[in-house]
């Protein structure tokens, strides 16, 4: 009887298990069960109706400033073209100068023996050294400076080293020296312990004198028909502004790199910019900053 009942009940229990559905439990990552009767999606990315709005570019994404873009610019002459053209440390310089503004005043011939440095300017940047024993660097006949300048504006970075400070020199033509009696014409330069601007035309002669070191500095000089004044400045030595004369000047003449008509450059000269015109104080401005982000001066 025992026997009996014990049969029954184990069939009725194969009876019971035969009719359950076991269904798969998905696990979620923390262990718990998703209801797979229920589709599951991935959620949409949201989609804005607001119109699209470009950011504006910020100030450090703008086009770094470049000299050129202030008009009139004549002359550009860079040390580190050298050193595109393949020239290395201590190497004399046999090539032309090459102007890197679209000026008829074109590039300038290397005389005696002028030295590109790599790394001798100011922030370890390239200059070319000039050593005082008539080392220059001359473009003669110089038609791109106009005949009747009214205005004109210069910045040198330069080094003397104090024997000699000639730095630039442009005339009407081309004397031995500087002939003010016969010859308008514009220099910067000096001897020992002194950096002059000076300006001729016809018997007359200005010129502001500024002592010098033995540093890098920035050397500007500005003259204008309309005050006549010829100012000399070089960063951190002051600034010295004489009274000229005359409505205009000649200066499609010669124009030289290294020399003041009297005396030779004895030191390095990183860049040269030459307007022939009195810039303003905001392009001064421009001018200056881009020399402090370069140079460091």
């Amino acid at each position: 009887m025992k026997d009996k009942i014990l049969k029954k009940r184990n069939a009725l229990v194969g009876l019971i298990a035969a009719s359950i559905v076991v269904t798969p439990i998905a696990l979620n990552r923390c262990g718990k069960g998703l209801d797979t009767d229920k589709t599951i999606s991935s959620p949409k990315a949201s989609v804005s109706t607001s119109p699209t709005v470009t950011p504006a570019p910020s100030a450090s994404s703008a086009l770094p400033f470049s000299p050129n873009q202030i008009s009139g610019l004549v002359a550009w002459y860079r040390a580190e073209y050298f050193g595109t053209q393949g020239m290395d440390y201590g190497q004399t310089i046999t090539l032309a100068w090459n102007n890197a503004v679209d000026s008829s005043l074109g590039a300038l011939t290397p005389v005696s023996t002028p030295v590109y440095y790599t790394s001798a300017g100011p922030n370890s940047t390239p200059a070319v050294h000039f050593d005082a024993a008539i080392d220059k660097f001359v473009a003669q006949a110089a038609s791109g400076l106009s005949t009747t300048v009214t205005g004109f504006t210069s910045f040198v970075i330069a080094k003397s080293q104090l024997a000699g400070t000639g730095i630039y020199w442009m005339n009407s033509n081309f004397p031995a020296n500087i002939t003010c009696a016969t010859y308008d014409s514009m220099f910067l330069g000096g001897a020992t312990t002194f950096t002059q601007a000076g300006l001729c035309r016809g018997a007359s002669y200005a010129v502001p004198t500024i002592n010098l070191d033995s540093n890098f500095h920035i050397f500007r000089t500005t003259w204008d028909s309309t005050s006549t004044n010829l100012t000399l400045d070089i960063s951190g030595l002051g600034a010295q502004s004489t009274t000229s004369v005359g409505s205009s000047i000649n200066l499609s003449g010669d124009f030289m790199l290294g020399y003041d008509g009297s005396n030779y450059m004895n030191g390095y000269i990183s860049e040269v910019l030459i307007w022939t015109r009195l810039l303003s104080q905001s392009e001064i401005d421009l001018i200056n900053t881009y020399f402090r982000n370069k140079y460091g001066l």
